[in-house]
């Protein structure tokens, strides 16, 4: 994901993984992997989103649309990123290992008969190995530590049509302990999502696409802050997001396209958090001594679009795209 800085239109921190679409946030733009929408595919979301979740040998294409992109994609306002999963190549299986200061990965991609028809796999995994490093620098005041792993089995249905599946994880923790103690932090996020895809050609040119995901992610941070004289608190943030996603698409062999979707997603959102100030120091900034916040929220709801488009060629080096594309949105 960080080789978006370099695409024109986009900007980045430096830092982050994260890019957005210039005048827009780094909240807008939708991702797609596979035909499915992730949310948040970063690790240490709250630390700057310093690595993507997905292993960059793991993709084979990289579709990016800013400020006006095709109707089939929805509910972003900058822009799209759809990504395309590595596909084997004829006769030829890929294998690899590798050890960097950041992490420690494995890969493997390829195809073989099963029961008579092929089975393409792609299989991803990384451990972070960056912990080692900062304890060899005496850094050893903050730990960090994350797991990313892909799994995508294809297999070929009949003559004209395949059926997909795959699976992504994500698993990050980060320890600090800072200022002589004084400050503690600990943060652990668990994301999952799972999908499952049909497509089929028919013998018209017809192509039929149907996907279903799920995905849940769940964000627990809990941190504490103590300097005697000056202030002392600490908070407690628990976070669970789920999300349903199905999408039906035809697209005909004149280019014309039909798309139905619909997601029904739930949040829960636990924060509790308490400070006291030193007196003095709280009527300098005009607030009182201490404070306590509890709050406890669900919510939820329905998103549902439907969207038709017609990509027309009038000529060799021209081409016109008609797109109608209707949101509903009941949280």
């Amino acid at each position: 994901l960080r080789v978006m800085r370099y695409l024109p239109g986009t900007a980045t921190n430096g830092v982050s993984a994260r890019a957005n679409v210039r005048g827009g946030r780094d909240n807008e733009l939708a991702v797609y992997f596979d035909g499915v929408p992730l949310f948040e595919p970063f690790h240490f979301k709250d630390y700057q989103g310093l690595l993507g979740v997905l292993d960059p040998g793991a993709i084979s294409r990289l579709d990016f649309f800013s400020g006006v992109f095709p109707a089939r994609y929805g509910d972003r306002l900058s822009g799209v990123l759809d990504l395309a999963p590595r596909r084997p190549e004829a006769g030829a299986d890929h294998h690899e290992l590798g050890l960097s200061l950041l992490y420690a990965h494995g890969m493997s991609v390829g195809e073989r008969d099963w029961r008579g028809r092929p089975l393409e796999w792609l299989l991803s995994l990384r451990q972070s190995t960056a912990e080692l490093a900062l304890k060899a620098a005496g850094r050893g005041s903050v730990d960090p530590d994350f797991l990313d792993g892909l799994g995508r089995v294809a297999v070929r249905v009949g003559e004209r049509s395949q059926l997909s599946a795959g699976v992504l994880r994500l698993d990050d923790t980060l320890v600090a302990s800072v200022a002589d103690s004084r400050e503690k932090t600990q943060s652990r996020y668990l994301d999952g999502t799972g999908w499952i895809g049909f497509e089929t050609l028919t013998a018209e040119g017809l192509a039929l696409t149907a996907r279903a995901a799920f995905s849940e992610r769940h964000t627990e941070r809990n941190g504490s802050l103590a300097q005697v004289g000056r202030v002392v608190g600490a908070v407690d943030d628990d976070r669970e997001f789920s999300s349903t996603t199905l999408r039906f698409e035809a697209r005909g062999a004149r280019g014309w396209t039909l798309g139905l979707e619909a997601a029904d997603i739930g949040a829960h959102f636990d924060y509790a958090a308490q400070a006291s100030f030193d007196p003095l120091l709280a009527a300098v900034f005009g607030r009182p001594a201490s404070f306590t916040r509890d709050t406890l929220l669900d919510a939820g709801g329905r998103a549902y679009a439907a969207y038709g488009s017609w990509l027309w060629q009038p000529g060799s080096r021209w081409r016109l795209d008609l797109g109608l594309r209707l949101d509903v949105q009941r949280y």
